[in-house]
C-alpha cells in the first residue's frame, strides 16, 4: 500500500507538468543497454505507461 501512495504522490506533483502535454505527441527513444536486461525492460515500460 505504501508503494501505491508513493506513486500517487508523484503523480499529484507531476500533474501540472503532465497536463502541458495533453493532445501532444511524445516520442520515447528506447534502446542500447536498456534492451539487454529484462528487468530493466519491464521497468522502462512501466515508467512509460505510468
Amino acid at each position: 500500500m505504501e508503494g501505491l501512495m508513493a506513486k500517487a504522490n508523484v503523480l499529484i506533483e507531476a500533474l501540472p507538468y503532465i497536463q502541458k502535454f495533453k493532445d501532444k505527441i511524445v516520442v520515447v527513444k528506447y534502446g542500447g543497454s536498456a534492451m539487454l536486461d529484462e528487468q530493466l525492460q519491464q521497468n522502462v515500460i512501466k515508467d512509460v505507461a505510468l
